[in-house]
This record gives C-alpha cells, structure tokens and sequence, in this order.
C-alpha cells in the first residue's frame, strides 16, 4: 500500500486534483493517498472490498467523496461513508429501484401478469372454485411508477 502512495507524492488540494487522481492512477492509488492522508493503513482485502464497492461510481462523485473525506474526517471512512460524502446515498435511486421491484413482484403474485383481482363465486362440493370473477386490480403507485 505505501508503494502506492509513494508513487504520487503530491497530495491533491481540490476535487479537480482528485479527479485527476483517479483517472490516471486509479482507485488503488487515490485510497493509498487518502489513506496515507488519515495516517490509516490499508490490507489488500480492504482494498479490494473499496475497489468492489466504489469501482462503478462516477469520477466526479468520487474526487468529492475523497476531497471532503481528507478535509473533515478524523479517521479513514468506509466505503458506505464515501458513498455518502460523494452524495451517493443508499436511500435514493438504487433503493427506489429495489423497492419498485420488490412491489412489481408482489403486484404479479397477487394479481398475476393481467393485472386483475381474483375473486371466486362459486364452488363446487369439494370447495372447489367453479366460477371466477376477474376485477381490475389496484393502480400502481406513483412513486413505484417513477421508479420504473
């Protein structure tokens, strides 16, 4: 991890340093500077699991999420908490998506692919249903529509 950091001996001052950071030495190295920054050291494995869990998000959130980290963090954060200093919350499109989807399937089990209630008239003597009425289920909610 210090060889790393040793690589890049200036220290980025501005989001657009950062940035830069990033893009042309990678996440690897911009943790290793962040790191040596908090006086933090770092395994491989830890590495890896910030690589893993911050490697899809978009520079310019990063370079934020990085700058702010060094300027008023006392320690090395997580990767949950350079998500959210880089604005990228758990509680925001992701989750939105997750729980459309999560509704979405729920919707289908109870009303089927048509979108139609169920409701069984009659049945026969074995309590088996003979007639069926079909009613149009429920609208789906504005905030899961958004979502998909």
């Amino acid at each position: 991890m210090q060889e790393a950091t040793a690589k890049h001996n200036a220290r980025p001052e501005s989001v657009k340093q950062w940035r830069e950071l990033l893009k042309v030495k990678g996440l690897k190295v911009a943790l290793g500077v962040l790191a040596s920054s908090l006086r933090s050291d770092l395994t491989e494995p830890q590495l890896a699991s910030f690589e893993r869990t911050l490697g899809g998000l978009p520079l310019d959130a990063l370079a934020v999420g990085f700058s702010l980290a060094e300027r008023d963090l006392k320690f090395f954060p997580v990767p949950a908490e350079l998500r959210e200093l880089a604005g990228i919350r758990a509680d925001n499109a992701t989750s939105d998506c997750d729980k459309a989807f999560r509704w979405v399937w729920s919707y289908i089990a109870d009303h089927g692919a048509e979108g139609r209630d169920k409701k069984w008239l009659e049945r026969d003597e074995q309590s088996n249903p003979t007639k069926l009425r079909l009613t149009a289920a429920p609208e789906i909610p504005r905030d899961i529509a958004y979502a998909l």
